[in-house]
Formats: structure tokens, C-alpha cells, sequence
């Protein structure tokens, strides 16, 4: 089916008056991905839809609780309920603060779940001259330590 939508292009699926992002066309259908709901839709059901305005991010919360062997407090940041883009940018500007302010090490907590966020920032904590070296914690699945 020759779509007049893109693959990637912004639609509102007139059913639910909900605005999402093409992610396939096949002969019958159409797949738009709306949040966290993937749906197959009619070409008929969709209208084209401008792409949203970034949202501003939250204030990045960056507790120091922890002491480090330095006597330091260490850096920690909660990304549970993000998406894998979202837990990357936070965790950059988590590390970007942490080394701001001489911290050695810091901690990320992710979750377990499937593994996506985890995955996702390991790979970037991988290409960082900055971080000495990273592991998840032995006693905690859900959390990764980043020593700086």
C-alpha cells in the first residue's frame, strides 16, 4: 500500500484524537506508535499532525547521600519511569554535575525490567574518557556504579 504518511511522520489517529509517530506501512494498515501504545490504524483514520514541541525537562534530581571512600558524597540519580532517550540525557547531565563537583564515583539507579535503560547507559557510560570504569551492583541488579 503506497501510504501519503512516511515512515517517521507525525499523525493524529482521528479515533482517539491522539498525535504519534509512523512506525511502519504494510498493505492494509498503517502502524503508529502513540506514547507506549503501538496501533494499526486505517490510512483513512489518520490526518497529518505538525511534531510536538520538546517537552522541558524536569529539574534533574541528583541526590548526595552516599559517602565514598574519599569522604565525599557520592552522586545519585533515579531514572526509573524514563524512556531509554530520556535516561541517557539525564544520566549525561548527572555526570556532567558529578565531575563539576569532584565527585568519584556515581550512582545510577535504572531498575531491572527489561534491561533497555540499563543497556542503553552502559553503552554511553562504554565511550566516556571521564569514567574510569562502571559495574552493576553485585548486591543490587538494578543499580550501575560509575567510578570517575
Amino acid at each position: 500500500m503506497k501510504s501519503r504518511f512516511p515512515i517517521g511522520s507525525w499523525v493524529t489517529v482521528k479515533s482517539i484524537k491522539k498525535s504519534g509517530v509512523i512506525e511502519s506501512v504494510s498493505q492494509t494498515s498503517v502502524t503508529v506508535v502513540v506514547g507506549n501504545l503501538r496501533m494499526r490504524c486505517k490510512e483513512q483514520d489518520l490526518s497529518a499532525a505538525a511534531e510536538p514541541a520538546p517537552k522541558r525537562d524536569a529539574p534533574l534530581r541528583v541526590s548526595a547521600s552516599t559517602r565514598s571512600r574519599s569522604g565525599r558524597a557520592q552522586a545519585r540519580i533515579d531514572l526509573h519511569g524514563l524512556r531509554v532517550l530520556e535516561a541517557v540525557d539525564r544520566t549525561a547531565k548527572a555526570l556532567d554535575r558529578a565531575l563539576l563537583e569532584g565527585q568519584d564515583a556515581l550512582e545510577i539507579i535504572h531498575g531491572i525490567g527489561e534491561g533497555k535503560v540499563r543497556d542503553a547507559v552502559h553503552r554511553y557510560l562504554r565511550d566516556l574518557s571521564a569514567v574510569r570504569h562502571f559495574a552493576v551492583d553485585p548486591l543490587n541488579p538494578g543499580v550501575t556504579k560509575v567510578y570517575l
